[in-house]
């Protein structure tokens, strides 16, 4: 006959791991749930800065149309910093308003690349850590550029690529 005890012990052992596996479970659940439904609306972290539109157009009449996407060649600069040698490379892609602007944007790159190389080449290392250094730089460049080309020119910016060594 078999031993009761025998067939006890993987019971035992199928209930622990089950008390241990379900709370787990859960808990990841209510996160992604909560992580969900507090995003629910808002436009993607690190994806859109600039514009009062957001991605839903004005007065939400549906998706805005998106505008012409220019992208500018790589900065690389050093960091300014005493002791070590640091440098920064960062690529971005600037979605403007509209195909007009376009041809502005062409006239005044050469200003914009001026001014962002001077932002960037006084930054130190710390200035470019985190989500944090990475929102600085972002909403920096984005009012240099606005500076260039004035108010509602440009809709978003897109940073894709940065490299800090």
């Amino acid at each position: 006959m078999a031993d009761p005890e025998a067939a006890a012990a993987p019971a035992k052992k199928k209930s622990k791991l089950m008390l241990i596996l379900v709370p787990v479970v859960l808990a990841n659940m209510g996160g992604l749930g909560y992580m969900f439904l507090r995003n629910k609306g808002e436009p993607a972290a690190g994806g859109e800065t600039g514009g009062t539109e957001g991605a839903h157009g004005a007065a939400g009449k549906g998706p805005a149309k998106a505008g012409p996407v220019v992208p500018l060649d790589a900065f690389v600069v050093n960091l300014h910093e005493v002791d070590v040698k640091s440098y920064l490379k960062l690529r971005i892609d600037v979605e403007l308003a509209d195909d007009k602007v376009k041809d502005e944007f062409e006239l005044a790159k050469f200003a914009i690349r001026d001014a962002v190389l001077r932002y960037l080449s006084g930054l130190k290392l710390a200035d470019t850590q985190g989500e944090a250094g990475n929102a600085k730089i972002r909403n920096a460049v984005l009012a240099l550029m606005t500076k260039e080309l004035g108010a509602k020119k440009i809709k978003r910016l897109f940073i894709s690529e940065l490299v800090v060594q």
